[in-house]
C-alpha cells in the first residue's frame, strides 16, 4: 500500500512539473522541483530542471536577438505579442 502511494506521488509530481513547464508557471516549476529530492528523485529533478532552465535561456536569447536585429522588426513584434499572451 505504501509503495502504491509512493508510485502515485512520483507520477503526480512528474505530471504537475511537466504541466507547470508547459503553462510557463514559474512558481509551480520551482515548487515541484523542490519535491523531487524528498521523493528520492534528486537526479531526475535536477535533469528536468536543467532542461527547463536551458529552454528558458534559449528562448530569452532568441527573443533578444530578434529584437536587436534591424531586419526582423516584424518578427520581433510577433515575439512581443507572443510574450504578452
Amino acid at each position: 500500500m505504501l509503495r502504491e502511494a509512493e508510485t502515485k506521488l512520483k507520477a503526480i509530481t512528474n505530471s504537475k512539473f511537466d504541466s507547470a513547464v508547459t503553462t510557463r508557471d514559474i512558481p509551480s516549476v520551482e515548487r515541484f522541483f523542490k519535491i523531487y529530492p524528498l521523493l528520492g528523485l534528486r537526479e531526475e529533478g535536477l535533469v528536468k530542471f536543467a532542461k527547463w532552465l536551458s529552454m528558458q535561456a534559449g528562448a530569452k536569447s532568441l527573443r533578444e536577438s530578434l529584437r536587436t536585429s534591424t531586419t526582423s522588426s516584424n518578427t520581433a513584434a510577433i515575439v512581443d505579442i507572443g510574450e504578452s499572451g
